[in-house]
């Protein structure tokens, strides 16, 4: 998969210019979407910002009180991925944070609070796994999907 963006080496340039990429949709976008499980552009580029700022924690933790909670989940997404995150390393304010926002999980909306939305990582994860699925998800993304898409090229059909 080619890259979402191309970093400046400069993480604030870069936060601020990936905002309105995170903006476009009311919702935060999960690994894969629709019925083809496409990783959308707003959660490739959390992955390649996490490779590219593997040491961006304490500025990730500063955007957590964004006031736009799209981008409260967006630096979550990418926290998680470049440390070993716990709850102690979130303020009680922003844990405890009542916005809502709806999360797209492959072809299912769920409203949820930021507090949910961290709550849901803390109970069910741990970072050694979620490497271990981000892993295999760039690996679907870059074999079986594009070889679905080259296959449906070639006879003709649009990929969906």
């Amino acid at each position: 998969m080619e890259p979402v963006y191309h970093f400046t080496g400069d993480l604030e340039v870069d936060w601020k210019a990936l905002v309105p990429l995170w903006q476009q949709s009311e919702c935060v976008m999960s690994g894969e979407v629709g019925p083809t499980w496409r990783m959308p552009p707003q959660h490739k580029v959390c992955l390649e910002f996490a490779e590219q700022y593997p040491d961006s924690k304490a500025f990730l933790i500063a955007q957590l009180s964004d006031s736009d909670p799209r981008l409260t989940a967006y630096a979550f997404k990418i926290l998680i991925r470049i440390c070993e995150l716990r709850p102690a390393d979130i303020s009680p304010a922003v844990a405890a944070r009542s916005d809502e926002i709806t999360v797209i999980m492959h072809s299912r909306g769920d409203t949820q609070t930021l507090q949910d939305f961290f709550a849901g990582y803390f109970d069910s994860c741990d970072h050694d796994s979620l490497m271990e699925d981000d892993e295999r998800s760039m690996s679907w993304q870059d074999n079986e999907l594009a070889e679905y898409d080259r296959s449906t090229r070639r006879s003709g059909q649009a990929p969906e």
